[in-house]
């Protein structure tokens, strides 16, 4: 890695890292499975970028973690029940994505309001007023 014209070379991931704030980079792909290694994070942010593919489980593993903004993304498929089990969790916000399902209870999950899950015509369950099971969800189809 170049720091201010400095090559630093990293020969495992650092797990010291508090916040993470990547929001409104353009970024495309998945988000790797390895962000839930940094058990330190304290704040992550990927916002307003073009992730894709689904939330990973391992993000359960970010046990001191205080916020997640996932928001503005193309992120698929369910919200990944392992985070539930975040109970430093006092900010999440998944909306405006492309997820599915039944929203998560428990915990923090059961102190978040309509806005964290909004614009994901898929999700289902409280705190968002259509209920699972009433409804059938039909995919758009993903433009280039």
């Amino acid at each position: 890695m170049t720091n201010k014209g400095i090559e630093l070379e990293y020969e495992k991931i650092q797990d010291v890292f508090r916040v993470i704030d990547f929001s409104s980079n353009r970024f495309e792909g998945e988000i790797p499975e390895l962000v839930g290694s940094l058990k330190g994070l304290h704040l992550l942010n990927l916002s307003n970028n073009a992730l894709t593919g689904h939330i990973p489980s391992s993000l359960g593993n970010l046990t001191h973690i205080e916020s997640m903004d996932l928001s503005q993304n193309k992120l698929l498929g369910e919200i990944p029940p392992q985070l539930t089990q975040l109970f430093f969790l006092a900010s999440f916000n998944v909306s405006n994505n492309r997820l599915t399902g039944p929203i998560p209870h428990g915990n923090q999950f059961d102190t978040f309001q309509n806005g964290s899950f909004g614009g994901n015509p898929g999700l289902c369950g409280s705190p968002l007023s259509k209920k699972c099971g009433d409804f059938k969800y039909t995919p758009t189809p993903l433009l280039p």
